[in-house]
């Protein structure tokens, strides 16, 4: 009986439809007379179809990642120069306004200068300990405002001078003396 289905197939092999075949069931017909199993064959052209298709999709894979990391890190490279540029911007315009500042608060502090020496002026020409007292302790007011304005001029100073040398730049003080702009 095996013979006579071999002999079947062979006769199907060497006719001329066996051509008109599809190639899949020309080589289930041809594995068949070289006694391999069917199920052995499908199987090993399944699997290397399917090790092509995943040899083509690590490639793919890795070209990928490799171009989305190189884009990655080129927009973190970019974002870096940026936010670079966008701190010194904003370090320049701190400093420039604190030059401002620092040029307003010494003119309130040579007016409160003024004003101390008024005071003092006045307390000695005052006539009565109470008009004494009163300017006196309005001058002292005066003298506590000013050194509080020392102090915060120096703190701002003292931001210039880092904020020169960080940046080798010289402070922009004379920025706020052109009426045209304003601090």
């Amino acid at each position: 009986m095996i013979y006579r289905q071999k002999l079947n197939l062979q006769s199907v092999a060497n006719s001329k439809n066996f051509q008109t075949l599809e190639t899949t069931t020309q080589n289930i017909v041809l594995a068949l007379l070289q006694n391999r199993s069917v199920f052995t064959m499908a199987i090993d052209a399944q699997t290397a179809e399917l090790k092509e298709i995943f040899q083509k999709g690590a490639v793919a894979a890795t070209l990928r990642h490799e171009d989305v990391k190189s884009t990655l890190f080129a927009t973190v490279e970019d974002l870096s120069k940026l936010q670079s540029y966008e701190h010194g911007i904003t370090r320049q315009e701190i400093a420039q306004r604190a030059a401002c500042d620092a040029a307003n608060l010494r003119a309130h502090m040579d007016k409160r200068t003024d004003e101390i020496r008024g005071l003092i002026e006045a307390t000695g020409k005052a006539k009565g300990v109470k008009k004494r007292m009163q300017l006196a302790e309005r001058a002292n007011a005066a003298i506590a405002s000013l050194a509080a304005m020392d102090l915060i001029r120096d703190s701002l100073m003292v931001c210039l001078t880092a904020h020169t040398k960080e940046t080798m730049l010289k402070p922009v003080g004379n920025s706020c003396q052109d009426k045209s702009k304003s601090c």
